[in-house]
């Protein structure tokens, strides 16, 4: 604000890998899942609502995950993916009379740091569990496993103009992960 005057674009992009089987779950580890990776982008939309209100434009785009697809898996981590989505449609319908779009996107499986550790999960003793095989992976998923870009395609398009009539949505970034039965 204090460079540029306005914010037009957010990109809520938060993610930690919060999981445990049913019995494991601990306190910590639920409210870790759900203040970071919902609570912040709840957050983060208001604080920066408020100013694309001001300047009557704006896009925010909320990242969800093909976690938030699949009932009882990943735990925590689905469960804060899926309420971005619903949260993503809230913010649109509130903030769409004032010119601002709301978005998610949700990737599949997308090769990086985050994936090694994370999809996995943390153990109850604060460990992580193994990483993904993206080799495997890779013969799974009609489009294989993607990279950053193919996400941040989808990002830029949402941030500029040429999305002006879409807001409410989640985009599945997923090369087919949807069509392929896991």
């Amino acid at each position: 604000m204090q460079e540029f005057g306005t914010i037009d674009v957010l990109a809520n992009v938060a993610g930690v890998p919060a999981n445990a089987p049913l019995m494991e779950m601990t306190d910590q580890i639920w409210y870790k899942g759900i203040d970071t990776n919902l609570s912040s982008v709840l957050h983060l939309c208001q604080s920066v609502g408020k100013i694309m209100m001001d300047h009557k434009r704006g896009s925010i785009i909320n990242w969800s995950s093909s976690a938030a697809f699949t009932m009882g898996g990943l735990s925590i981590y689905g469960i804060t993916k899926i309420g971005i989505m619903h949260l993503t449609g809230w913010v649109a319908r509130e903030l769409a009379p004032h010119n601002i779009r709301c978005n998610a996107i949700a990737p599949g499986i997308i090769k990086t740091d985050f994936g090694y550790v994370g999809v996995e999960g943390i153990r109850k003793d604060g460990t992580p569990r193994t990483g993904m095989n993206y080799d495997a992976l890779d013969k799974t998923i009609p489009l294989g496993v993607g990279d950053g870009s193919d996400v941040a395609d989808v990002a830029l398009f949402l941030a500029s103009d040429a999305s002006r009539y879409i807001t409410g949505q989640t985009i599945r970034v997923d090369g087919g992960l949807a069509i392929a039965g896991r």
